[in-house]
């Protein structure tokens, strides 16, 4: 006490505390500032973890489904296994092996609490885990009947008629029948014929016309088109930012003033940046280099906009906050290991071959966010989120193909209104996901680049809007290791050009119809589309591995080629002439054959769920949960 007290008399004392003080702060400062970052790679990391264990839960719940039918009414063992209170365990081998996002299911099945009676019901709870994250998905369901329907023992069957044309490139490769009158000008049927009214022309077949005094209760028996998940199923808008007022900046402490306009350095230096920084009106700057230290980070904030033109680069962590718009005109922004935050109350542009590269990237426009020319976010293996509060989304990327418009280990996008990504724009999420919500209006992909690159890449990809999903020219989405899921909620899906979907699984929701216009569907284990009216196969387009497209309206079958699709109208169904090859095909209305090559594969059938002696089950509940 005495040695700070002999100091505090003296001026040379004075300036010794005043050290020390200055010291203390800084070091505060700094373990604050380490603390932050910390928590920061926690976040992207967290996220990417949650995201891979709630793909692996919903992939456990759709294997527990699937296997719930294939055996019911087989004897099979897993039926009576899961018939009691504790129900029975299942442990899937490790997933996405050799990449960050590995990880595993386990689903138990076990009768509903609900359910004393028939032991018709099941409760199937799966909890995907991957890096310690976990998440759940419960859901109960109906098991199918076992009566003798038959419907999926037939490669073809009209609720309200069938009709085979006047050609002989029809060859249907197993039985077809019809709740009403039949009719065959042509082709040939490798199997029976089965009616239930009259019968006029001439069978042609290796099988067996058949009238039948029963009709099939078609309706009953396909499958119900789900409901398709809420936008903040897939993700949830972004918390805004606090976007306090000027007085609020200028009284944090030890805050500096810049002046309004900055060019080639003047008002400088700018280095050694700390702390907080403002602008009193705008903030406009060009040549100009400001670097923040490692270890420290600055926010600078403008009271009106912020323009960053050519020659401005900023190097460290920093936080632009600008009480208009912020533009990025030719700039460069970058921190290594570090977080790039851009707010503005209305619009943010990236343009002129500008540059944003961080570790974790987080831009919030009040408004619109653009993103143009060849401008690239890079977001070095960790989270880039952005969000156009109440407007719209649009990157139009127009540089080489070799370089994405946004790369990261996980990419969020969310628009108050449109996505309309075009020229080469690409993104990258490596060893994590993509996920993109248009939350009140469409999609749009018409990415025009060389077809070996993927528009859109990553572990797995969620695509919601409102309205449309359009995918267009060579527009190619590539989920390397897990699920593809896009999501029309009252919109259409289009396919078109040498547009691809390519994924271990695919789901399609609309809610209205879907079209494949020369695009294609590829999936290693399965594809389900589900549209809420019609569906279109056209010239060029392609459906491979296993898939089941349901539709509550009509299914036209122009032209292209998909033989492990199983198709089901809720209304009526036409197969044309230059149909290559397609699986079995239902409707509740008319079924009609004006050419094309039709087969029935009971193994395809079953991987869908689709057995002949059962109709699929009912969803009666499902909710998703951290666990």
């Amino acid at each position: 006490m005495r040695i700070i007290y002999n100091l505090m008399r003296s001026n040379t004392g004075s300036a010794g505390i005043m050290a020390i003080i200055a010291m203390v702060l800084l070091g505060t400062v700094g373990a604050a500032h380490i603390a932050l970052s910390s928590t920061e790679g926690r976040l992207a990391s967290n996220f990417r973890d949650g995201t891979a264990a709630q793909y692996l839960a919903e992939d456990g719940a759709l294997w527990a489904r699937i296997q719930l039918d294939i055996n019911r009414g087989n004897n099979s063992t897993l039926i009576s296994d899961t018939d009691s209170a504790a129900g029975h365990s299942y442990t899937s081998a490790t997933k996405n092996i050799n990449t960050p996002t590995a990880g595993s299911y386990t689903v138990i099945i076990k009768r509903d609490a609900t359910d004393s009676a028939n032991a018709s019901k099941r409760q199937i709870i799966s909890t995907g885990t991957a890096n310690g994250a976990s998440r759940q998905v419960v859901m109960t369901v109906t098991l199918a009947s076992t009566g003798s329907s038959g419907l999926y023992s037939y490669a073809g069957y009209g609720g309200n008629s069938l009709i085979i044309g006047n050609s002989s490139s029809i060859i249907i490769n197993g039985n077809v029948g019809t709740n009403s009158n039949a009719t065959q000008w042509g082709g040939a049927v490798k199997g029976n014929l089965d009616y239930y009214g009259s019968f006029t022309g001439n069978y042609a077949g290796t099988g067996k016309k058949n009238p039948i005094t029963t009709r099939l209760s078609i309706a009953a028996i396909i499958p119900i088109i789900p409901t398709i998940p809420s936008s903040t199923d897939v993700l949830v808008a972004p918390t805004p930012p606090s976007l306090n007022n000027l007085a609020y900046y200028k009284n944090q402490s030890g805050s500096k003033s810049l002046n309004s306009s900055i060019s080639n350095g003047s008002g400088g230096p700018y280095t050694n940046m700390s702390g907080t920084y403002y602008a009193t009106s705008y903030l406009d700057t060009g040549n100009t280099t400001f670097t923040i230290p490692a270890g420290s980070s600055a926010v600078i904030y403008a009271d009106g906009n912020i323009q960053l033109k050519s020659g401005t680069v900023i190097n460290g962590d920093v936080t632009l906050i600008a009480n208009g718009y912020v533009q990025l005109d030719g700039a460069t922004l970058a921190s290594t290991n570090g977080t790039i935050n851009i707010y503005a109350k209305s619009n943010i542009y990236i343009k002129n071959s500008s540059s944003v590269s961080a570790s974790n990237i987080t831009m919030w426009g009040g408004s619109n966010v653009a993103i143009s020319e060849t401008s690239t976010i890079n977001g070095s293996g960790g989270l880039v989120s952005i969000c156009a509060n109440t407007g719209s989304f649009q990157d139009s990327y127009n540089g080489t193909d070799a370089y994405s418009a946004i790369s990261a280990g996980n990419i969020m996008i969310w628009a108050g209104t449109a996505v309309d990504l075009s020229n080469h724009c690409r993104f990258v999420a490596t060893g994590g996901s993509v996920i993109i919500c248009a939350n009140s209006s469409y999609f749009h992909d018409s990415y025009d680049g060389s077809t070996t690159n993927a528009a859109i890449s990553g572990n797995n990809i969620a695509i919601w809007a409102n309205t449309a999903v359009d995918l267009s020219n060579n527009c190619r989405f590539v989920a390397n290791n897990g699920s593809a899921k896009i999501y029309a909620n009252s919109g259409y899906f289009h396919l078109n050009g040498s547009s691809a979907v390519n994924a271990q699984d695919i789901t399609i929701m609309t809610g209205d119809m879907a079209g494949l216009y020369g695009g294609s569907l590829t999936a290693t284990n399965t594809t389900k589309l589900y549209a809420k009216t019609n569906f279109d196969l056209s010239s060029g387009s392609q459906i491979s591995g296993n898939a089941l497209v349901r539709a509550g309206g009509k299914i036209a079958l122009n032209s292209g080629t998909s033989p492990n699709t199983v198709y089901i109208a809720g209304g009526d169904a036409q197969v044309a002439s230059s149909v290559t090859a397609s699986g079995p095909i239902y409707a509740v209305g008319n079924l009609e054959f004006d050419g094309g090559t039709i087969n029935y594969n009971l193994a395809v059938m079953q991987s869908l769920g689709l057995t002949a002696g059962a109709s699929p089950f009912a969803v009666k509940t499902i909710k998703n949960q951290n666990n």
